[in-house]
Parts: structure tokens; sequence; C-alpha cells
């Protein structure tokens, strides 16, 4: 029984210091599984569609099966959605996917993309660039002292990773 049903029927007046709370239904999210034949080395979410990257090219999550995605068929890298676009990054360069068409932005060896302060930042090497167009001009007026593999936006500043190091843009 609950408690004001046990208190009724004992015929006591007890004063509570808390309030029932209404038990509401709480939805939870419900995994499935893609199979796949190729080990996946990113996986990226843009307007709405599941895209992962693979050593045989991009594929694009539709329905039960991920369908190659014919504009890239080089291994993927990496994959990640920002400023409006999803970027692929492959050992010929870095792609863009932006209003439906795919583009290269740079045939250069890249490392990674994120977006700060409105502006989509690209790493590769010991230099970050930032996108502006079609074009990649230097954030830097010299190159990094280290090979950089990540860049992240994170409270309005620019963080740089490279193996064992964590430095700050300025």
């Amino acid at each position: 029984l609950a408690a004001f049903e046990f208190d009724a029927l004992a015929g006591t007046n007890t004063q509570r210091l808390w309030q029932p709370v209404r038990d509401d239904v709480y939805l939870q999210e419900v995994g499935r599984k893609v199979a796949t034949s190729v080990p996946l080395t990113s996986v990226a979410v843009y307007e709405g569609h599941m895209f992962a990257g693979s050593a045989e090219g991009l594929h694009q999550l539709k329905g039960d099966e991920l369908v190659e995605v014919s504009e890239l068929r080089e291994p993927v890298n990496r994959l990640v959605s920002a400023g409006g676009a999803l970027w692929a990054i492959t050992g010929q360069g870095l792609h863009r996917l932006q209003n439906g068409a795919w583009k290269m932005v740079s045939g250069a060896a890249m490392s990674d993309v994120c977006e700060h302060l409105g502006e989509v930042v690209v790493a590769g090497g010991n230099h970050l660039w930032q996108v502006k167009g079609d074009a990649l001009l230097s954030l830097a007026s010299a190159p990094s002292p280290f090979g950089i593999t990540r860049v992240v936006s994170y409270g309005e500043t620019l963080y740089v990773h490279s193996p064992g190091r964590l430095t700050i843009f300025d």
C-alpha cells in the first residue's frame, strides 16, 4: 500500500516533508546492429543521414544496410560534420559534402576538422588552416613545431593535440 493509503487505514494523520511525484513514462533509445563486411574507420551524421567511412570508401546508412557512396571510393580516415557540411579526410585529401555535392577542397594530407567560432578549421601535418569558400588560408605565420593529430574547439579556445601533447592555439 502507498503511504497515504496506509495512514488512512491506520487512522493517523502524519505530516510528511515530501510530496509524491508523478511517475511518467521514460522513452529510451533502442539500438540495432548494421552488418558490414569491412571495419569502419569513422562515423558521422549530416543532415539527418548517417555516413560511415572504411578502407573501401564512404557508405551511407539506408534502411538496415550501408550503401556505397559512389562519389568517394577511396579509403576514409575520418568523417566530421562541421560548418554545415560533411568533411571526409582521405589519404588523397580533404573532401566536402555541401548542398548535395561533393568537392575536393585540398589534395594535401589532413588529420582533423572542427568548427571554431563559426569557422571551419583544418589541421594537417604541422599546420592549421581556416576554410574560406573553397580555399584554405593559413591560421599561423609559422608552422607548429610538432605534428598535429587533432584539433578541437571548446569554450572559445582552440586546442591542438599531438602524441603526448595538448596545446592551446593562440
